[in-house]
C-alpha cells in the first residue's frame, strides 16, 4: 500500500508474472522473486535497491521485520 492506503502498481519483473512477493515488517521494502531473480524495492516505488540473479529457483520468500534479511524456499 502506498500513501493514504492506496494500492501501488509498478512493473517489477517486466514482462513476467511475479509469483513470490513479501513486504518487510516495517513496510519500507517489498521483495519479489521470479525464477532465479530476487529484487528488493522501496515500498514507496522507485528503482531496485538490491538484486540477486544467481539464486536457485525461488518457490517462496519472506522478508525480516526490518527488511534487512530475505529467506527463500528453493526447488
Amino acid at each position: 500500500l502506498g500513501a493514504k492506503g492506496k494500492i501501488r502498481d509498478w512493473q517489477a519483473h517486466v514482462p513476467e508474472w511475479v509469483p513470490s512477493v513479501a513486504a518487510s515488517g516495517d513496510g519500507k521494502r517489498v521483495v519479489t522473486a521470479v525464477r532465479k531473480r530476487i529484487r528488493v524495492w522501496p515500498a514507496s516505488g522507485g528503482a531496485v535497491l538490491r538484486e540477486w540473479d544467481d539464486h536457485e529457483t525461488v518457490l517462496e520468500l519472506a522478508a525480516s521485520a526490518d527488511g534487512k534479511l530475505v529467506a527463500t524456499v528453493v526447488g
